[in-house]
Parts: structure tokens; C-alpha cells; sequence
């Protein structure tokens, strides 16, 4: 898929849903072209790659732009052979146009992301200010990946949001399987400078985080006034568990020279369970 529109629907009364199947999805604009997979109403949007990869990519000053009203928006790469299962979100690194990717919902609208593979949402090096690279959910998000990685190297954000407005009780759940080439299980880095790095649960109900064996769970803010943060306004509770990982988690470092900061209403943190590191 390219600079093309894929429309299910032209109002909230709409019913009808999108299916897009394949050995891999990948949405890939450039040109200065512009790219949407849309359904509005309540239709749902099921996005598989049956063997490889789901990959938004933006190289251009466009946008990337896949959506639903309120319905059910998902993503599953269902076989790690003979590739990977990985999902990638990437904004453009022109530093032209726009040049964002959201994947999103409308108000009562959910995400189920299940992959065998790793994910990977990335603002990269060379983009502007507004190629941005998110994630966002209304009502709920449930993200089951190998590893979770959210990665601002360009000056706009990375983001992975449940409920920006925080209206309502719904909950988001990320829970990782593994880790990537450096250990970890769950990365936020913020790398350029005044960049964001973030998953946020803006409702009032819970976030749930569980890293199952990985190294090491990492917020870092690196870049200068850049801010990487795990925040919910509800109950946070996070589990670093393996038995034959070492069950870090690691906020900030000494060469940070940003904001790192993991933050919850109410806080259960727990860095390996009984017997392990």
C-alpha cells in the first residue's frame, strides 16, 4: 500500500468493517504523497501480516493516517517464520511537510495489538517537529508484543496513548514476551532534543505493565530538555519477571540530559517475584 485512501463508511451510521490480510502489510508513502486506511462509525479495522511484518513507514512530507470511529482497530502478525512478527511505526526523516503516522481511534473506539515480533514506534533522526509517531486509543488498548519500543531520535514525539482526554475508566495493558538486541523488554528513549517518548494512560483506570523475561524495562530522557515518561492518571502497576532474566529497571541515567520519569496515580512496582534476581 502507498498514497492511496481506503475508505469503509462516510458517517457515524456506518456498520461496515476493514479487512487487510498478507504474508506482510506495509504502508510505505513517499513523493509527498499521503496515505489512509479509514472506517468510520462503528465498523472495526483488522490489520494481519501472516508470516513477516506490519510496517507504517513515512519517507515523504505527508501523512500516514489508519483509523476507526468506534469501533475495534487491531494488528497481529501471527508467525515468527520465516520472519520476524515485528510491527514498526516510523515517521518521515525528511524534515519536509508533516510527515506523521498515527494509527487511531475515535471517542469509544479500542486497539488490540497482539505480535509475535517486536514493536517499534519511532520519530527518526532528520523529521521536523510534527512527524510525530503515535499510537492512540479512546477507550482501552491491549498491546501483547515479543518487546515494546518507543523511540523519539527525531525532534517530534513517540507516543503510545490510551484516553488522551481522560473521560472515562478504560484500561491500558502492555505485556512483553522478550526482549530486543540490547536486552530490553520495554524501551522509552528520548533522544533528540525537547523530544517526547511517552506511553500514557490519560483515563482513570488502570495501566498495567508486565516485562516477562527481559534484562532490563528503560525509560531514558537523553537529549537535552527531552522527556521519556511511563505515566498513568489511574492505578499503575508494573512486573519485571523472569526466571532467567535480570529483572532491571533502569530511569534515567548518567548521561541523561533529559526528563525520565515513570509515574502513576497509585504505584505497585515490583522487579522480580519471589526466587528470582
Amino acid at each position: 500500500l502507498g498514497g492511496v485512501t481506503l475508505q469503509v463508511g462516510t458517517t457515524v451510521a456506518n456498520t461496515g468493517s476493514m479487512s487487510v490480510t498478507g504474508r506482510n502489510v506495509n504502508m510505505t508513502v513517499s513523493g509527498d504523497g499521503s496515505g489512509t486506511l479509514a472506517v468510520t462509525g462503528s465498523g472495526n479495522q483488522t490489520i494481519t501480516a501472516n508470516g513477516n511484518e506490519i510496517r507504517f513507514e513515512n519517507q515523504t512530507g505527508g501523512n500516514i493516517g489508519v483509523s476507526v470511529g468506534s469501533g475495534l482497530q487491531s494488528f497481529t502478525t501471527t508467525s515468527v517464520v520465516p520472519g520476524d512478527g515485528n510491527m514498526f511505526v516510523l515517521a518521515s526523516p525528511l524534515g519536509t511537510g508533516t510527515g506523521g503516522v498515527s494509527l487511531s481511534t475515535g471517542t469509544g473506539g479500542s486497539q488490540n495489538l497482539n505480535l509475535k515480533g517486536g514493536l517499534r514506534v519511532e520519530s527518526q533522526i532528520g523529521g521536523n517537529a510534527t512527524a510525530s509517531a503515535v499510537i492512540a486509543a479512546d477507550n482501552g488498548q491491549t498491546i501483547s508484543a515479543k518487546y515494546v519500543e518507543v523511540v523519539s531520535n527525531g525532534p517530534a514525539d513517540a507516543i503510545i496513548f490510551n484516553n488522551n482526554p481522560g473521560d472515562n475508566t478504560s484500561t491500558q495493558s502492555i505485556t512483553t514476551s522478550g526482549q530486543n538486541a540490547s536486552n530490553e523488554g520495554l524501551l522509552l528513549r528520548a533522544v533528540a532534543a525537547g523530544s517526547q517518548a511517552r506511553i500514557q494512560n490519560g483515563s482513570t483506570g488502570a495501566q498495567n505493565i508486565t516485562v516477562n523475561d527481559a534484562d532490563v524495562f528503560r525509560v531514558i530522557g537523553g537529549g537535552t530538555n527531552s522527556n521519556a515518561e511511563l505515566y498513568s492518571s489511574g492505578n499503575q502497576t508494573i512486573l519485571v519477571q523472569s526466571t532467567t532474566r535480570n529483572n532491571l529497571i533502569n530511569v534515567g541515567g548518567v548521561t541523561a540530559a533529559g526528563q525520565s520519569f515513570v509515574h502513576g496515580k497509585n504505584q505497585s512496582v515490583t522487579a522480580g517475584t519471589a526466587g528470582q534476581n
